[in-house]
């Protein structure tokens, strides 16, 4: 590693010195070899960080993509309790997120770690939903809660709201009624449940 590079410098020097010494020092050979080991270490040492940066992206976005659906878990969390507090109706699309505030236990469950910076939140609320019963909900865990959108605050409506561009691997974030979440892939989302 590190060592390497001090290999090859000392090495430079030792073969510099033997050849100064006219005879008298010996261990050339020891030298060259020290010297070509480290600089073909030098060499080489770019092909294994090549080979893992593609490991070590791949392993960042699934990470952001557990952060995501762990806020999305959380923002399902309070909008069922807040459903619960509330006569088991659902908060108004004008102001969900405020009004969800103090059920949410997590530092920024508004935001995703892959969405816009400075935005303040990048999920909505499916606007089927506002105002409803959770009684009135047929199929809570085929029916659409909060989904990623490109951001902003107190966001309500539909698949509209979706960003262009999937931001987890061509998956979106989705959360259901039922309180789960899911990353789902483009031809999935014709077939999510947007009315209660």
């Amino acid at each position: 590693g590190v060592t390497s590079l001090v290999g090859l410098i000392l090495g430079i020097i030792a073969l510099v010195r033997i050849n100064k010494s006219n005879g008298q020092l010996g261990g050339q050979g020891l030298a060259l070899a020290g010297t070509i080991v480290s600089g073909a270490f030098l060499l080489l040492a770019p092909i294994p960080a090549a080979l893992l940066l593609p490991a070590l992206a791949k392993s960042k976005q699934k990470a952001n993509s557990i952060q995501c659906m762990n806020n999305m878990k959380q923002l399902n969390l309070g909008l069922i309790m807040y459903a619960n507090d509330y006569k088991d109706l659902f908060p108004s699309g004008a102001n969900w997120c405020d009004l969800i505030m103090p059920y949410e236990r997590a530092s920024q469950p508004f935001v995703c770690p892959q969405g816009k910076p400075g935005q303040r939140s990048h999920y909505a609320l499916n606007a089927k939903l506002v105002g409803r019963e959770l009684k009135d909900v047929q199929a809570p865990s085929e029916t659409v809660l909060v989904f990623e959108t490109d951001g902003g605050w107190n966001l309500a409506g539909g698949r509209e709201l979706l960003p262009a561009t999937p931001r987890h691997g061509g998956a979106y974030g989705v959360g259901f009624v039922d309180g789960h979440v899911e990353m789902v892939r483009s031809m999935r989302l014709q077939n999510l449940r947007w009315e209660p």
